[in-house]
């Protein structure tokens, strides 16, 4: 699963960890952190994150949403959001959380968004497509056959 787990501590420290990025897409989770109780309390909590590439916005999200107040929760995850990016690309992510009329928590973290695995040996990327490409295969290299007994049954009859 390819995903980023930011949480917020008690101590009010925001940690961002990623897992097994994949080349084209991520989960963000949103978690607050247990202080031993079954419940945490969220009221007046609010959180989000700015995914940029080359210093321009192309995902932004923001939580909860207007008119909705979070109460408690004694899940793991407030909340997961899904991102779509470009492989081998260089992103920057801002993530964020805020309780009540407190300071902003935030962290960047810049990162290269993964190739992904090569679908055959000797493919090679083509960074300009951002895909993998297959070996060409020079066309002096095949040889076709034909093959009469098959040719002639695949010949239509009509009547």
């Amino acid at each position: 699963m390819s995903e980023y787990t930011i949480s917020l501590t008690e101590a009010d420290a925001l940690i961002a960890e990623d897992r097994d990025l994949a080349s084209d897409y991520c989960d963000i989770f949103f978690k607050h952190k247990l202080d031993g109780s079954s419940t945490v309390d969220l009221r007046g909590l609010s959180f989000g994150f700015t995914l940029k590439k080359d210093g321009v916005a192309v995902h932004e999200f923001s939580y909860p949403p207007s008119g909705v107040k979070l109460l408690r929760s004694d899940q793991k995850y407030i909340c997961v959001e899904r991102v779509k990016w470009i492989p081998n690309a260089l992103y920057t992510i801002d993530f964020w959380f805020q309780n009540g009329g407190q300071d902003k928590i935030s962290k960047t973290r810049d990162f290269l968004s993964p190739k992904g695995i090569a679908p055959g040996k000797n493919w090679q990327w083509n960074d300009i497509k951002k895909t993998y490409e297959a070996p060409s295969v020079p066309l002096s290299n095949i040889h076709f056959e034909l093959h009469k007994p098959m040719l002639s049954s695949l010949i239509w009859r009509n009547g």
